[in-house]
C-alpha cells in the first residue's frame, strides 16, 4: 500500500498542511511528472490515506488531505523518511 518512494512523500507533503492542491503537490514533490502524481494519488485515495474533494468552480478546483487513517501512518511515514534521509538512502 505504501511501497512506492512517491507514496511516502506525498503523505509527508499533505502532512504539511491541512489541504494541498494538485500543483502544489507537484511543486512540492520536485521531480515527479504529472502522470506519477496522479498514479500515487489515485493509489492511497482508493486505500483510504488521502481523501479528494472537488469544487463546482471554474476553473475546477481540486483539493487534497489526508484522511484519519492517513493522519495515523503520518508519524511512520515521518521516521522512514528521516531514517532514509540518516542513512543516505
Amino acid at each position: 500500500m505504501l511501497g512506492e518512494k512517491w507514496k511516502l512523500l506525498v503523505i509527508i507533503e499533505l502532512g504539511k498542511r491541512d489541504w494541498m492542491r494538485f500543483g502544489e503537490l507537484q511543486h512540492a514533490l520536485s521531480g515527479i511528472n504529472q502522470k506519477v502524481l496522479t498514479s500515487a494519488l489515485r493509489g492511497l485515495e482508493r486505500d483510504g490515506i488521502v481523501k479528494r474533494v472537488a469544487y463546482a468552480e471554474l476553473p475546477p478546483r481540486v483539493e487534497y488531505a489526508l484522511t484519519e487513517r492517513g493522519l495515523g501512518a503520518l508519524d511512520v511515514v515521518r521516521a522512514l523518511h528521516s531514517w532514509a534521509e540518516l542513512s543516505g538512502l
